[in-house]
């Protein structure tokens, strides 16, 4: 299995369309993922519903729907019946069931697992939140949390085995100079990232 977390569906799925089987079946670090009732190959750091919308390029004329993130509504497109990604909804319902958590940049901080008390659940998705927070869960229930900003491209992969986890450099992406990400790798470093 290759690295990256899995974007969960969010659909409830009668039947799946499958593409691949198993993440080797998919191209350089992306991953096969079940989303929108489908299993195909999707790059693991970016979320689903940010994709453009893409029309695909045969001759169907099908009336569907993609989440815009630049008003956060689902809004309808004319999808060609092939090549196209998984921002692309049957209907308006599905979209809004599938994104109804994309809505704003940033990724959540990570939460330390000690000091854990009261499981309060603040929010359930980004809106309600203040500003630029984000919902995020704390892993004692969801909260509201100031959004970190990240860098485009990815982390090395972590090794399998660390020895010895050093001290911090880094929290995230921008505490590290130009071009560099805040990667694990047994502990946090700023490392130039792969491309």
């Amino acid at each position: 299995e290759k690295p990256g977390q899995r974007p969960k569906e969010r659909l409830h799925c009668t039947s799946l369309t499958s593409s691949c089987e198993t993440d080797f079946d998919c191209l350089d670090y992306l991953k096969c993922c079940s989303f929108n009732c489908m299993k195909t190959c999707l790059d693991p750091y970016t979320e689903p519903c940010l994709l453009l919308p893409k029309p695909g390029d045969c001759h169907d004329k099908k009336k569907r729907f993609f989440y815009n993130p630049k008003n956060h509504r689902c809004m309808n497109f004319v999808y060609q019946g092939c090549h196209g990604n998984v921002n692309n909804f049957l209907s308006k319902m599905n979209c809004r069931t599938a994104c109804a958590s994309v809505f704003k940049k940033g990724q959540c901080p990570l939460f330390p697992f000690n000091n854990l008390m009261e499981c309060p659940n603040m929010c359930r998705s980004d809106y309600d939140c203040p500003r630029t927070d984000k919902c995020c869960d704390s892993t004692c229930g969801f909260v509201c949390a100031k959004a970190w900003k990240f860098k485009s491209d990815h982390c090395l992969c972590k090794p399998k085995n660390c020895f010895k986890i050093e001290e911090p450099e880094c929290q995230q992406d921008y505490d590290c100079k130009m071009q560099e990400k805040c990667c694990s790798l047994c502990g946090l470093k700023c490392l130039a990232p792969w491309a």
